[in-house]
């Protein structure tokens, strides 16, 4: 095998293995033992990749980060409609969260209030249901009363809820379960019109934009995040959302 490559396999072996401790243990209570010892790579190996148990964290979010940002715009290539366009993106999220351990430990990592990461997950699908919800009410799929700010507030939390149960429980993440939570909440929010156009259990886009997202693990550390796309020029001062 190449040095190169070989060099690359370490480095994403010794990310997953410090995102399974944080989903395990927490930032905190995470040490560098504990990634050598699961890995079998030397503490020497480690810092050749990583200056610390920092730079390691900062690397699980930015790799999640990636993989997110290129789920959801896979799952809303093509998609006309703005809510279907989020359901879609909420089921295919899902089936990432579900099966990536680097995802799963950026959003553990995005608990922690002892240390603040960049491009926190939380913040960025909050943008992207502000944004898609306001999309749908200029285009008049939305009912009279419902307010995009206050719907997004509201679809983050409750979402946001079914991703921290189910970090026990997977069935909490299960298709059907958010099939039943668009269920609830679309008649709600979308006019007779649109409902009758919306599929709350998502499209054939959903197992594209999963398989798609977990089929590239990112690009090396040294490697430009092509995938991030910034906002256009009136909201620059929030790069790397998801809605880009």
């Amino acid at each position: 095998m190449p040095k190169q490559e070989r060099s690359a396999r370490t480095r994403r072996t010794l990310l997953l293995a410090a995102a399974r401790s944080f989903v395990q243990h927490g930032y905190t209570a995470t040490t560098l033992s504990n990634i050598c010892t699961e890995t079998g790579v030397t503490s020497g190996g480690f810092y050749f990749h990583f200056a610390g148990k920092a730079a390691v964290a900062e690397a699980v979010v930015s790799s999640a980060a990636r993989t997110l940002h290129r789920t959801a715009r896979l799952a809303r290539t093509g998609q006309p409609l703005p809510l279907q366009a989020l359901i879609d993106t909420s089921h295919a999220l899902a089936q990432v969260i579900r099966q990536d351990a680097v995802v799963q430990g950026s959003l553990r990592l995005a608990d922690d209030r002892h240390r603040t990461f960049p491009r926190n997950a939380v913040t960025q699908w909050q943008d992207l249901i502000r944004h898609l919800l306001h999309r749908a009410a200029q285009e008049g799929a939305l009912l009279p009363h419902a307010a995009p700010g206050e719907l997004a507030t509201t679809i983050t939390a409750t979402t946001r809820g079914v991703e921290v149960m189910g970090r026990h429980d997977p069935a909490w993440l299960a298709p059907a379960t958010l099939t039943t939570l668009w269920g609830v909440l679309l008649p709600r929010l979308a006019t007779a019109d649109q409902l009758r156009l919306l599929n709350p259990a998502g499209t054939d886009a959903v197992d594209r934009a999963a398989a798609g997202a977990l089929s590239v693990h990112g690009p090396p550390q040294d490697e430009p995040e092509t995938d991030f796309q910034p906002f256009p020029p009136e909201r620059a001062h929030r790069p790397n959302s998801w809605d880009g």
